[in-house]
């Protein structure tokens, strides 16, 4: 490894700092400079906004879902003469019903 690469590398960039530079090269540099902190800016939006959806796209879901598993524990309830189900079994169907719609009402409140 070459121990001197720091120091080259620093003379450079100082070097740099100190040559002369014409309007047309400073203003280049300028330019370059603020496109890519517009690319940055850009970016950094975009990259946000589809957080936003992605999250707006998993409440989505997750309130299909609940809808879905609601449905079926009502329907359980409904038909559970005709299922078989009765004392602890229904208790059990009810009581997931009951935390299906909380979960449900909490995704459609949110989402």
């Amino acid at each position: 490894m070459d121990d001197t690469a720091p120091q080259n590398a620093f003379g450079a960039l100082e070097a740099s700092f100190n040559g002369r530079r014409s309007r047309r090269t400073f203003l280049k540099g300028t330019v370059a400079t603020g496109v890519a902190a517009t690319g940055i800016g850009l970016l950094a939006q975009s990259v946000s906004a589809q957080a936003a959806d992605s999250i707006q796209t998993i409440l989505n879901v997750a309130a299909t879902a609940e809808t879905l598993a609601v449905t079926f524990y009502t329907n359980g309830v409904t038909n559970a003469g005709a299922l078989g189900l009765s004392g602890g079994a229904l208790d059990d169907i009810k009581a997931a019903l009951i935390e299906e719609q909380i979960h449900l009402n909490f995704f459609k409140a949110n989402g």
